[in-house]
């Protein structure tokens, strides 16, 4: 038989093996007490507290129900019993339940917060917005202390499309809870946050040293660092169009001597952002973070293996007296790097452990598409780039000029492809343009604003996707034959702009005999004539 410990004393050693993660120990201790305060709603509303801490979600509710059998108006009850409901993914039942809070203590700041918490988890317009902006400026109002409630009042107001609004409530609650670990964290989130909590890695680098176990803040430190390591994968694509504007242009040393530069400019450039993403980090967290994402690391080899690969397709191409073999392989470049690419955007995004429920996988797909949207401007810059490169390979627009159209259009409909897959897999509820028009339109109009977010979402898609095919289809046609100055047969021109000249037997003019006919002229009878003339003047 344990001994009798006060619920107060009781609760403060919870949350202290809480804090250690010895939530076990914790459930043990809360357990040993049943006995001593079986009939206390207090100990019933900890004991769920921690079965829920330990993923005992039933056995919690029921700790609730039984806390609310001992006193009917137990706010504490009422919270778990929330709490589990949240816990659950049963919004409709946790907003319920928060709106009684709300009715049974107005001027009790947890039910506001709870309502507007849980309204701008799973808002669909603007109506539901704005009335959780106004719940958690109530609960701020009755408890300005609590930097939970600037944190979701951030969050509402960033999500809402009022960035100024939300560096506000950020730099309010700072001021009042300069260390708070929600807020900091939250600030991840938020654009322009850097202006209020400085370098993002160094505020990071700074919570890790404060607590070495945090798994969020480690979380979000490897996801920092795969984030700032995305723009690696564009610089294949940059690499192939320039690739492509060296073969057509160089010849002999100096093209071989240009090959090698463009290929050291783009290295230097992407270690140079690797060495920027894995500054803050403490020794030895990046083969942390790689052994952690094992398929960034895959990335990375890919992109290093695209730009080797470009490189010999380039030297190839200037050697070789066809062209297209080392274009190819610069194409083949790109490729790779695009599968790189890929992989380490995945990685970027937080990807779920395998068996994660599906709001996990939504949440990914989400941030997914966000990177892709991210991206847009620069992929305006580096199309105006390979329009640049296409130009200069005039007049002449042979097989290089082709594999410059046909690695641009392959990028963009990557791209698309990419889009529509990712919001086939979230299906018509999740789709990120409708939700975004729906949020700023009120109830009576988010039908409207969910058709203008589907023609949204398929004309963007549809740009990245029908647009390159039909380049895709020019490409192909001006690196098989060319399209340039010829004879106009179709037989691209050399570098010089003459036309190459082809020996073939089967080609060379083969002297035909000219055949020998003979004529015969064939002899008729004499024919006699009659004198017409004589008859016609006798009569």
């Amino acid at each position: 038989m344990s001994n009798r410990i006060d619920v107060e004393l009781l609760q403060a050693r919870v949350q202290a093996l809480a804090a250690s993660k010895r939530l076990e120990e914790a459930l043990d201790l809360v357990a040993g007490q049943l006995e001593h305060h079986g009939e206390d709603p207090r100990f019933w509303v900890v004991y769920g507290m921690v079965l829920l801490a330990n993923d005992r979600q039933e056995a919690a509710e029921a700790a609730g129900r039984r806390a609310l059998e001992l006193e009917h108006d137990s706010l504490g009850a009422l919270d778990l019993l929330i709490m589990c409901a949240h816990h659950a993914g049963q919004r409709e039942k946790a907003l319920a339940l928060a709106r009684v809070m709300v009715m049974a203590a107005p001027n009790l700041a947890k039910g506001h917060f709870w309502v507007g918490l849980l309204l701008v988890g799973n808002s669909t317009n603007r109506t539901e917005l704005d009335e959780a902006a106004a719940a958690m400026g109530r609960a701020l109002e009755i408890d300005p202390e609590d930097p939970d409630h600037f944190r979701v009042a951030a969050l509402i107001a960033d999500l809402g499309g009022n960035t100024p609004k939300a560096l506000e409530y950020l730099r309010a609650g700072l001021n009042t809870a300069p260390n708070d670990h929600g807020l900091l964290l939250a600030s991840g989130v938020i654009d322009g946050a850097d202006a209020v909590v400085g370098d993002r890695g160094t505020l990071l680098r700074g919570m890790l040293a404060v607590n070495p176990l945090d798994d969020t803040v480690q979380a979000d430190f490897a996801q920092l660092f795969l984030e700032r390591l995305r723009p690696l994968g564009r610089l294949p694509w940059v690499h192939g169009m320039l690739g492509a504007l060296v073969v057509e242009r160089g010849s002999g040393l100096p093209g071989i001597l240009a090959a090698v530069l463009l290929l050291g400019l783009l290295a230097g450039a992407g270690w140079l952002r690797y060495r920027r993403a894995a500054k803050p980090l403490p020794a030895g967290y990046v083969e942390e973070i790689f052994n952690r994402f094992p398929s960034a690391r895959t990335g990375l080899r890919l992109l290093a293996a695209a730009g080797a690969t470009g490189l010999a397709g380039t030297v190839l191409g200037i050697l070789a007296p066809d062209q297209r073999p080392g274009l190819l392989l610069v194409g083949g470049g790109a490729v790779l790097g695009f599968i790189g690419g890929t992989l380490l955007d995945k990685a970027s995004c937080a990807p779920p452990e395998a068996g994660a429920p599906r709001t996990a996988l939504i949440a990914h797909w989400h941030r997914r598409i966000g990177a892709l949207l991210e991206a847009h401007w620069a992929r305006f810059r580096m199309g105006c780039l390979g329009i640049l490169a296409l130009v200069l390979t005039l007049p002449g627009m042979g097989p290089a000029a082709g594999m410059i159209v046909l690695i641009g259009a392959g990028w963009l409909l990557a791209v698309g492809a990419q889009l529509a897959i990712l919001v086939l897999r979230l299906g018509p509820g999740e789709n990120p343009w409708v939700k975004g028009r729906t949020l700023r339109s009120s109830a009576k109009r988010s039908g409207l604003a969910g058709i203008g977010g589907r023609m949204q979402s398929v004309f963007y898609i549809g740009y990245h996707l029908f647009l390159p095919l039909m380049f895709l289809s020019l490409g192909a046609s001006m690196f098989a034959g060319g399209i340039g100055p010829g004879d106009g047969t179709g037989t691209p021109a050399t570098k010089d702009g003459k036309q190459p000249q082809i020996d073939s037997p089967y080609l060379r003019p083969t002297p035909i005999p000219a055949p020998s006919i003979t004529f015969e002229v064939p002899s008729f009878a004499p024919v006699e004539i009659p004198d017409f003339s004589k008859e016609a003047g006798s009569d």
